[in-house]
């Protein structure tokens, strides 16, 4: 009778290692697929949302619009605060200014003639009470004229449109 010295190992036991990391490494496979898969669907959909701006402006927004642009062709910093939110931010390429200091700035317009002008028609985008507006503007004064596009965040608060922030785009 001859006695083996060699280790012996179930079979049974190896079978099921192996059936086991086998599906691990199905369910890890899985699970990347599906992260991937959410990742692009995401980008896919602020990919669209960032490139939906193909709406005309709404009578009520067209509106607000017509009185934002009263108030700079008018050089009425009050009626540019009444249209405002408090903490409202205009920016230009020179300087970014709170709501008080682009009214201070608005009254002091005057002095140079400072008009605004819509060259094209308005587009927005956003539903409920926030909405992004852009707007194709001249702008001259005595001393400079100027083609660009304001950009505004409006908000919607108890019936009425109020600018939080207005950027001037130039060239």
């Amino acid at each position: 009778m001859a006695i083996h010295t060699e280790e012996l190992r179930p079979v049974a036991d190896d079978d099921r290692t192996d059936r086991l990391m086998a599906s691990n490494r199905r369910l890890w496979t899985t699970v990347v697929i599906l992260v991937l898969a959410l990742i692009g669907f995401g980008g896919w959909v602020l990919a669209d949302r960032a490139t939906g701006f193909d709406e005309p402006v709404t009578d009520d927004v067209a509106e607000f619009l017509d009185a934002h642009l009263e108030a700079w062709n008018t050089w009425d910093g009050e009626a540019y605060l009444a249209l405002a939110t408090p903490n409202a931010i205009h920016t230009s390429q020179s300087a970014t200014y709170s709501a008080q200091a682009t009214a201070n700035l608005i009254d002091g317009l005057r002095d140079t003639n400072f008009q605004v002008e819509v060259t094209g028609d308005p587009i927005m985008y956003g539903e409920g009470p926030w909405k992004i507006v852009v707007s194709p503007n001249r702008i001259s004064s005595d001393f400079d004229e100027q083609s660009g596009y304001s950009v505004y965040v409006i908000f919607q608060s108890g019936g009425s449109y109020k600018v939080s922030q207005h950027f001037w785009f130039g060239s």
